[in-house]
């Protein structure tokens, strides 16, 4: 399932600021001061658009390239991995997700970020190309376009794949691509357990984004009321940590409101001791 994206396909086209695509308390000048620039926002991001040709002239080019522009920015960005459309390993990629309907979507290319930061760039050059794109966490979801997007780009957390358990063991920190199969296992070895999915090779962020039934639901609620905290990043390429105090209108439509404002770069939940358990 798509993570979340805080503009929506038409306003990343508009050369005007986006605005949140569904009703929050959260002000958007929070995120985004008056007169914010996304040149300077992509150089404190060290990335300098007059140093890349392609860019620096954007705004005397067609709109036609602004996707094929966006990809090959950062494709040559060092550390940046970018596949092409055509080859292989985007055909492969393309031919992965699980339902039918997604696996359709050819965008102009794949961008799989390694870092928040790199998501952060991505999101600022797709801005300032106005080249639209989506985001891929388990691609899962069974409706086009939900995380892939034709023509644009099509922005791939698998390279995002953390599980870190506090040392208190308490929490665990885990990274949006990873699957609940995995993280169980991963969970099993420290003898605790998370409020997560039933199905082994569901993505973790699509189903804490729209809520979470769990095994656990009817002792713990869903898998979205045992966040601690989300790392999110915005429209504006800032990266913050979402907690019930440092932004609670946001957290609270974070649990539960889908894809609609930021991308999700890592999972704080709430962690229990657990034993063996039989089922059949």
């Amino acid at each position: 399932m798509t993570l979340v994206m805080i503009f929506s396909t038409s306003q990343a086209l508009s050369s005007q600021p986006p605005v949140l695509v569904s009703a929050s308390c959260v002000a958007q000048d929070s995120f985004e001061a008056p007169g914010f620039s996304v040149t300077e926002a992509l150089l404190e991001q060290g990335v300098n658009v007059s140093a890349l040709p392609e860019l620096a002239g954007l705004v005397e080019r067609s709109s036609d390239l602004a996707c094929s522009i966006a990809c090959h920015s950062l494709n040559i960005l060092p550390g940046f991995e970018v596949l092409p459309e055509a080859p292989a390993n985007y055909t492969a990629f393309t031919g992965a997700y699980w339902p039918a309907q997604q696996a359709q979507v050819s965008p102009y290319c794949i961008f799989k970020p390694s870092t928040a930061k790199q998501v952060s760039t991505a999101v600022l050059v797709s801005r300032f190309s106005r080249c639209p794109f989506a985001v891929k966490g388990g691609g899962h979801a069974t409706f086009e376009g939900s995380s892939s997007i034709e023509g644009g780009i099509t922005i791939a957390l698998e390279k995002l794949n953390e599980i870190k358990i506090a040392a208190d063991k308490q929490s665990v920190y885990v990274a949006p691509d990873i699957r609940w199969g995995q993280f169980y296992s991963e969970l099993e070895k420290h003898g605790v357990a998370v409020v997560g999915g039933r199905v082994n090779d569901v993505g973790v962020s699509g189903l804490i984004l729209g809520g979470g039934i769990s095994f656990f639901a009817n002792m713990r609620g869903w898998a979205c009321d045992n966040v601690e905290s989300f790392e999110l990043v915005t429209a504006s390429g800032l990266i913050i940590t979402v907690t019930r105090k440092s932004y609670p209108d946001l957290y609270s439509a974070l649990r539960g409101g889908g894809n609609n404002f930021g991308i999700v770069t890592k999972f704080q939940l709430h962690t229990f001791p657990v034993g063996k358990m039989w089922g059949g």
